[in-house]
């Protein structure tokens, strides 16, 4: 029996059309603009070198339309992290700088 599956589908980040981060660098609060299609499960964290999780952003649903989401990096120290989005299962990634 020989079953084909195609697994170069490109599908888009769940139902996420965009998403940025500004200011970047970061010296003391971002935010995240989503551009979200329908209403979607979202989770946002903030990841140091290591792979460690070391904010959580967001953690919820988000409505559709144009959301942004404030987060302040107090503490932190200085150094390159990584944005992480997960939405409906679909994970997109950032490089962000904390200054």
């Amino acid at each position: 029996i020989n079953v084909d599956v195609d697994v170069n589908t490109q599908e888009p980040l769940a139902i996420i059309d965009d998403w940025s981060v500004y200011p970047n660098p970061i010296s003391t609060t971002a935010v995240v603009r989503l551009e979200i299609q329908e209403r979607t499960q979202c989770q946002l964290q903030l990841v140091n070198a290591q792979g460690q999780v070391v904010q959580s952003v967001l953690s919820g649903t988000l409505e559709s339309g144009v959301q942004e989401v404030p987060f302040a990096v107090a503490g932190l120290p200085a150094g390159a992290y990584i944005l992480q989005l997960n939405a409906n299962g679909k994970v997109s990634s950032k490089t962000v700088v904390v200054q």
